[in-house]
């Protein structure tokens, strides 16, 4: 029986249809995703809701502007569970970047854009 659980969930996590999710930096105690390592562009966050990779990323700048980030690895850690790190990519700053027309943010609202 788990083994059946485990191919299941497995193909559901490699869903091609799967829409991306938007996530802040910033947050609570618990409930939060904030920069690890500026210049290599890492997070490391606490969500009951883990980020994977191709979900987006927005973060506000010292420059006031808004950047838009892509997740392109993921670890997952085991203890706490909620805790992840990840490492991003640059894609711009919000407003210049051509998202798709739609996706979930982190709470779990779908967003049209």
């Amino acid at each position: 029986m788990f083994d059946f659980l485990k191919k299941y969930c497995a193909r559901k996590a490699k869903d091609p249809k799967k829409l991306p999710r938007m996530y802040e930096t910033g947050g609570v105690w618990g409930s939060a995703i904030n920069w690890f390592d500026l210049e290599n562009r890492r997070v490391v966050g606490w969500l009951s809701r883990r980020p994977m990779v191709g979900d987006y990323l927005k973060s506000k700048l010292k420059s006031g502007k808004v950047g838009i980030f892509r997740f392109t690895k993921i670890k997952l850690e085991h203890d706490p569970p909620d805790m992840f790190f990840g490492t991003v990519e640059d894609l711009g700053y919000e407003g210049e970047v051509e998202l798709p027309e739609f996706y979930i943010r982190s709470k779990g609202e779908i967003c049209f854009i």
